[in-house]
Formats: structure tokens, sequence, C-alpha cells
């Protein structure tokens, strides 16, 4: 089955219920949109993202294959975005005189924007020009949003991205004197309702909806009611609790206590005990707890850089360049692909990727379908995973056989690899028959070959089933070999271009149980080692699921190496339990209560 990209653009949209005017509407015509969701062209990578956003759904959910070229974009606004996380300005001056040099192509809109966004940051951090700092970020949100100042929240289908750009238009709009308090409180307004009423996955509204409450609150308090002022913080606090994120959770925090404060609520100490572990959080993970409008959560997909793909994919086949372009190109046309100097045309590299066996997709997820609701179906899977009801996952999974093709390889990776998981936790299989069957699965797409010493892309399928392959060894007291299948195939990965932080959630998992690995045979420093980057890696994505876990492994790693750190592990042992607490996992916060306090003595909790 091939999948279509412009059926899997097409699908997406009529299940979001947007007509393809809507989607399409400052970004291209509906005519190109046809020619795209009929696979006459395929949108760039960045084109893609944005269609997606728009239709609330995260772009992270997708691998993306991209040129050398649109590659070195990405690689430029990762810079950009982390020269504004840590107020490197001069740093951010030099990035924004390359984009306008290599960038700001008048046909290119999108890469315009993002480049308008940071002059705007710039003017505003930097020389405090806030109404220039409107300018730009007005001329950043021209170019999509048609009409900036007419914003109706009736024709506004928009991405987080461009939504942000609406809240800073607010934020140096009023600091800036552009915009009236009452043009501020119209604008503010229709974006509170936009966002609510918002389709697509609640992740796409909690990355804006904390910040606009924030942003609204502080420029436009003298035309804000206590009561509304307090309702939109709780309701922005009660999404990111359903969400379990932590966008904007410090500043928000802090606004409500203070509100709270005006009706001497017995509900202080319970939040104000919350901010001052989030507080800490952020700080150990070298993030400023302060609000930052600014900053962009935008999470990237999985980059793949096709020149490496092919290149990776073929030495792993163990192809020359002659054989494998053999009946397809000559040698020399496709030694110009490897090398980053022509980019294939669609037929040619479909031709190229059917030799080499991969998915011939530009963009793709962990499922090989252009379905809809298996991605639905799919993420409803990972939270009841992550919440153990391994009844309600393998059923999940039953119903998403029905809707896939299961001869496909990544299919049926995906859905067996995860079936025997909640099997072991049922007690179903042995850790024997796990590693058994895990590894007969995974040669269906890869050969575990780490003598292999080149660069190996895998899919995250591939990453958690290696990762509970390890686990598994771990159990079978075969820990060394754990430790060695998953720092070889991390190695692999390094030798990519890419970073291993943009390789998917699946890399946290593997980095959590390469700790675990280290604790269970003593070397409770490298343990600690591994725990620090897992746990900046989870705060920086602001995904607070396994966060609790961490602090619990990093404060046992403590309490094993002597009592010299028993405040500190304390501490973590405390924070883990508020964390989960906080974000309702009940039965981690009741495991680390009861832990605490059979450990240490019973204390106030708040």
């Amino acid at each position: 089955m091939k999948v279509s990209l412009g059926e899997l653009i097409r699908r997406f949209r009529i299940e979001s219920g947007l007509s393809a005017r809507e989607v399409s509407e400052g970004l291209c015509t509906t005519s190109v949109m046809s020619e795209y969701e009929n696979d006459v062209k395929t949108p760039d990578s960045v084109l893609f993202c944005c269609f997606m956003e728009r239709m609330g759904i995260a772009p992270e959910e997708f691998a993306i294959m991209v040129s050398e070229q649109e590659y070195a974009y990405h690689a430029w606004k990762e810079q950009l975005l982390e020269a504004i996380e840590t107020k490197k300005w001069d740093e951010l001056e030099s990035l924004i005189a390359v984009g306008d040099l290599k960038y700001n192509d008048a046909d290119k809109k999108l890469e315009k924007q993002f480049l308008c966004y940071a002059k705007a940051v710039f003017e505003a951090q930097i020389k405090k020009d806030y109404a220039k700092a409107t300018d730009y970020i007005c001329e950043a949100a021209d170019c999509t949003i048609a009409g900036i100042h007419k914003f109706d929240k009736a024709r506004a289908v928009y991405g987080a991205t461009e939504i942000c750009f609406l809240i800073l238009y607010l934020y140096y709009g009023i600091q800036g004197n552009r915009l009236s308090v009452s043009e501020g409180k119209t604008l503010f307004d229709k974006l509170e309702k936009c966002i609510s009423v918002k389709k697509g996955e609640e992740r796409e509204r909690s990355k804006v909806y904390p910040k606009l409450i924030c942003v609204g609150i502080h420029v436009l308090s003298e035309v804000m009611s206590k009561e509304e002022k307090r309702h939109l913080c709780k309701k922005a606090i009660d999404l990111l609790i359903k969400r379990k994120d932590m966008y904007d959770i410090s500043e928000l925090l802090r606004i409500y206590i203070s509100l709270l404060a005006e009706t001497e609520s017995e509900e202080i100490a319970y939040y104000t005990k919350h901010l001052e572990v989030f507080d800490d959080l952020q700080k150990r993970a070298e993030m400023d707890s302060q609000f930052r409008p600014e900053l962009l959560y935008t999470q990237t997909p999985k980059i793949y850089v096709l020149e490496e793909y092919l290149r990776s994919k073929r030495k792993e086949k163990g192809f020359t360049q002659e054989k494998l372009s053999e009946g397809i190109c000559e040698p020399e046309t496709y030694s110009r692909i490897e090398n980053g100097k022509q980019v294939p045309k669609k037929k040619r590299y479909y031709a190229l990727a059917d030799k080499l066996g991969i998915g011939w997709g530009y963009f793709r997820g962990d499922l090989y379908t252009d379905d809809v609701k298996m991605y639905s179906l799919k993420r409803r899977h990972r939270v009841a995973a992550l919440e153990e009801r391994c009844a309600d996952s393998l059923a999940i999974l039953e119903e998403m056989v029905k809707g896939l093709d299961m001869e496909n390889p990544m299919n049926y990776q995906y859905v067996k690899a995860n079936q025997i998981k909640m099997k072991y936790r049922l007690g179903e299989m042995t850790p024997e028959e796990v590693y058994a069957a895990l590894t007969d699965l995974l040669f269906l797409t890869k050969k575990l070959d780490f003598s292999f010493k080149e660069l190996v892309y895998y899919t995250q399928t591939e990453v958690e089933t290696i990762t509970y392959m390890a686990q598994m060894l771990r159990v079978m007291n075969r820990k060394e070999e754990g430790i060695r299948l998953i720092e070889d195939m991390l190695e692999q990965m390094e030798r990519s271009r890419v970073k291993i932080t943009q390789q998917g959630t699946g890399i946290i998992f593997a980095l959590k149980v390469l700790s675990g690995l280290y604790f269970e045979l003593g070397n409770y420093e490298k343990s600690m080692e591994v725990l620090k980057g897992v746990f900046q890696l989870t705060m920086r994505i602001y995904v607070t699921g396994t966060i609790p876990a961490i602090l619990d492994a990093y404060a046992d790693n403590l309490e094993h190496i002597g009592s010299q750190y028993s405040e500190e592990y304390k501490l973590l042992y405390r924070q883990s339990y508020y964390v989960a607490d906080f974000f309702g996992n009940v039965n981690i916060a009741n495991f680390m209560k009861k832990y605490y306090e059979e450990s240490f003595g019973e204390i106030v909790w708040y």
C-alpha cells in the first residue's frame, strides 16, 4: 500500500471539519491546496507543519524527510529559538543577519514570518522598542493572517505558532502604544474564544492558552474583573492538569495565588507549594521560570536528512551506488543526490526507496496509513499504555488491527510489539519469550548489527522495541548486554547531524532504561549522569508524565550513594509526590507518599 501524503492531508482536514479554504488561507490558494491533496505537488516540510498546526495536530507526531537546503533552514531556526530561550542576544542578532541573507525570500512567506518574529523579539528585549517590535510581529502575522487588525474569530483557523504571534501582537502592541486597552481587550476576548473552540488536539491548545491568559492579565488587568481573572486562570490550570503539560505553569500559578489571596482561600497553601516545586524543577533544568511571552513552544517533527537517509540505508543493505542506481538513473546522478547537490524528483525517489525497502513518503508517523482514525487510536493507546491500563491498551490495539494494512512491516511491528509489552505486564509472557518475540519483530525492518560503524536512522517503534529488549535483559540479569544494546543504538543515531533530542519520545524511554541498568549494576554516578539528561530533555518539551519517576530514580541513586545526600534525596522524593499529585497521577502519588512517610516519618504535605 502506497500511502499518499496528499490523501493524508485531505483526510486530516475532513476529520477536522475544515474546508480547503480555511486550512490554506494565507498559505496558498485553494487551487494549489487541491494540487497538494491530489499529489500533483508536494508541500515542503515547513508548509506541511503549518497545515498540521491549523488542523490542530501536533507536527511532532510525524517524521519528515528534508533536503539539505531544508535541513539548513531547520538548523538555523533551531539555533535562533535556542538563542532566544537562553537570552544570547548577540547570537540572535547574528542569526537574524544570516536569515536576511539566506532565507528571506519573497516566495517563502513562512520563512519570512519566522524572521520577522525574531526581529520583533530582538527589538523588544534589547532595544526595549515595543512600537517597532509591534511592527515586526504585525508583519510576521500578516504573512499568513490577512488583516491582523480586523481579526475575526469566525474566520480564524490558525495554528499554535500563528496564535503565538497574535498573543505577542497583543503584548507588544499595548506596551508600545500601538493598541489601546479597549482594542486589546477585544482582541483578547476573540483569541480566548478562538482557542477554546479550536478543533484538534488539546496538546496544541495547551501550548497557547496559558500564554494568552498570562499576557491578558498582565496588560489588561484594569479592564478585567477579579472573577474573570480567577475563572480564566483556573480554566488554564485545569487544561494543563488534564494534558499533563507545564506550559507557563509558574507564571500562571503566581497570578492565581495572588488572586486567591484576595479571597483568603484555603487553596493558597496548595498552589503555593506547587509553585515552589515547579520553580525549583525549572531551576534544576537550567530553565527560566520567569514568564517569557516571546518563547514559542513549537516541537519539531522527527527529521531525517534525505541524503543521509539514502546513504545509511544503502550501506545497511550492502549496495554500491552503481548497484542501487541501476535501472533508475546514472551512477553520477545518484552520487549528486547522495552528496546533497541534487534533489531527486518524486518518481526517482520512489524507485530508490522501493529498492531499499523503505517507506517512500517524505512524511510519515509510526504507522503507515492515510486513515486519520488510526492516528487518533494510536494516541489513545499510548495514553493507556503510559497509565498501565493494559486491558484498554490491548482493546485499542485490536481496534487498530481492523483498520491497518497488517501486511505492512511498520504497522505489524507497531501493533505486535505493543501487544507483547501489554501481555508481559499482565504476566502472560516470560522475559525470555518477550525478548525472543521482539527480536523477531525488529528484524522485519532492521538488522541488529552494531558492528556496522555508520549512521543508522531508527523509527520510534524500533527505538522502543530495542529499549524493551534491553529492559528484558535487565530482568534476565544480563544487564551489561542491555547497556550495550542501548548505547550502541544511540552511538549509531548520533552520527546523524540531527540531534538525539529531536528523535522522539522513545529516546526518553531508552535513556530511562539505560539509567536503571547502570543503577542495578551499582554505578550510581553514571545512572545519575544519564538521568540528568533525561530530566532536562523532559522538562524542555514541557511534558510531565515521566517526571515523577525520573525524580524518584534520581533520589534513589543519591540514597544509595550515602546519607550525606539525605536532604537532597528527601527533597526529590517529596517533589516526585507533589508533581504526581498536581497532575492527577494517583497511583504514583500514593506510592511516593507512603514510601516517604514509612522511610522518613510523617510530614504536613500542604
